[in-house]
């Protein structure tokens, strides 16, 4: 047995439709928006057309409950989630040339414009990337409340920076800012992004279904955050 996760969760609610289960559900489907929006632009929607069907596919993922053909073994939720957005996407180009060839019938042909995110990834290497920014991100935002709660919100700020850099900074000018001791502002710093490790890491534990895929999953994270 392991601690229950939005993940679980959802494929719970497949077969109870918990209020639970599927409240989790909406969680990530927030937090997976930008990533699958992302998606559907390289693959040639408009920016417009792109919030559109991204919109669309979250409302028929609800509505539909789709996740109740997820299965535990069947993978981590990124996986399944970009499956269903690829399948959605193949019926509504299938929808749109239907469209087109009937008769008298109004509609906007998808043009290509892919250029417009400005990448040479491929649609599935950007989602993987949007997706492990909205991870960190995530926990960055966690971190901040953590800080902000205690009164430590100065801290967050002088230290946030230095999230994306093995570099102490100016470590004896930001201690300055802290009223500390440049030992204890190292002191500090290491605590904070020990802490950041440990965020990143519970959140990548909320999108898979058993933790012994956690570190396959960081390693995936770290990979898919150095892609160009």
């Amino acid at each position: 047995m392991f601690p229950e996760t939005p993940w679980t969760l959802i494929i719970e609610a497949a077969s109870s439709h918990t209020a639970e289960g599927l409240s989790a559900l909406d969680q990530l489907c927030r937090r997976y928006w930008d990533p699958l929006n992302s998606y559907a632009r390289s693959k040639g929607y408009s920016p417009a057309d792109a919030d559109d069907i991204t919109q669309s596919f979250f409302e028929r993922l609800l509505e539909n409950q789709t996740h109740t053909k997820a299965e535990r073994e069947r993978g981590r939720f990124r996986t399944f989630l970009l499956n269903a957005m690829q399948n959605y996407m193949a019926n509504d180009r299938r929808d749109a040339n239907r469209q087109k060839r009937g008769s008298g019938a109004e509609h906007t042909a998808i043009e290509d414009h892919a250029d417009d995110i400005h990448t040479t990834q491929t649609p599935e290497t950007l989602f993987e990337k949007k997706w492990a920014q909205a991870v960190v991100a995530a926990a960055i935002t966690t971190l901040e409340n953590e800080y902000r709660a205690k009164g430590r919100a100065d801290r967050f700020e002088v230290m946030r920076p230095l999230l994306s850099t093995r570099s102490e900074g100016d470590s004896a000018a930001l201690a300055a800012q802290l009223d500390v001791t440049t030992m204890n502002f190292r002191k500090l710093l290491h605590g904070f992004r020990q802490r950041f490790g440990e965020l990143v890491r519970e959140e990548v534990a909320r999108l898979v279904s058993d933790p012994s895929e956690v570190d396959d999953e960081l390693t995936h994270l770290m990979k898919a955050l150095q892609s160009a």
